[in-house]
């Protein structure tokens, strides 16, 4: 591994060059971009992990100073992913909320619940092209296992995979994290408020 430290980072600026693992310029660039995506999935979306784990911590009462402020998203938000709400507390159902949504970072199979709340023909695409994301933190682990020396060398596979890393984490992490902040927060509204000073009497 130190050996191959020495061998980098390929800057190459001409077609037809290729680095010492035999990478082209298409895959280089291909690899500098998937990693960027990756960082900013990882930050994004560990935000939303933290978000999922402060409405677990609220649900069982272990979060002093804060309330489940927008019931009313609380129970749209899990009746979305068949979650029971009838007959039971906001507290009740943010347990299984919050539960549901930390599972999605681990998730190893399958695709992440939070695609279902895409429009249908957009889903049936992602499926079609292969990138519905399986778990957000394995999409961002493959990426950059993908990207390493002496691994995929497909620039258009490289970057197919961006677009599954890119969407585990906008329905994925951030999409979590913005359903916890309403829920906790308030759900943001338009407000209609009157100035308190007017234009024409401002003085510098």
């Amino acid at each position: 591994m130190l050996q191959n430290l020495r061998y980098g980072p390929c800057r190459l600026t001409k077609d037809g060059q290729t680095g010492v693992c035999g990478a082209t310029i298409d895959t280089i660039q291909a690899r500098n971009f998937i990693r960027s995506i990756a960082a900013g999935s990882a930050a994004h979306s560990d935000h939303g992990r933290d978000m999922a784990f402060t409405l677990k911590a609220v649900a069982n009462g272990e979060a002093e100073g804060y309330v489940i402020r927008d019931v009313a998203k609380l129970r749209n938000v899990a009746a979305l992913y068949d979650i029971p709400i009838e007959g039971r507390s906001p507290s009740e159902i943010a347990n299984d909320l919050a539960d549901l949504y930390i599972a999605q970072f681990g998730q190893q199979r399958g695709s992440i619940v939070v695609t279902k709340r895409a429009p249908k023909k957009r889903q049936q695409l992602w499926a079609e092209r292969g990138v519905l994301p399986r778990g957000v933190d394995r999409e961002v682990v493959e990426a950059l296992h993908r990207t390493h020396i002496g691994d995929d060398q497909d620039p258009v596979h490289i970057l197919q995979h961006a677009i599954r890393t890119g969407l585990a984490d906008g329905w994925g992490g951030s999409l979590i994290a913005t359903d916890v902040s309403d829920i906790l927060f308030g759900t943001p509204a338009p407000s209609w408020a009157r100035p308190t000073w007017a234009c024409s009497r401002m003085i510098w």
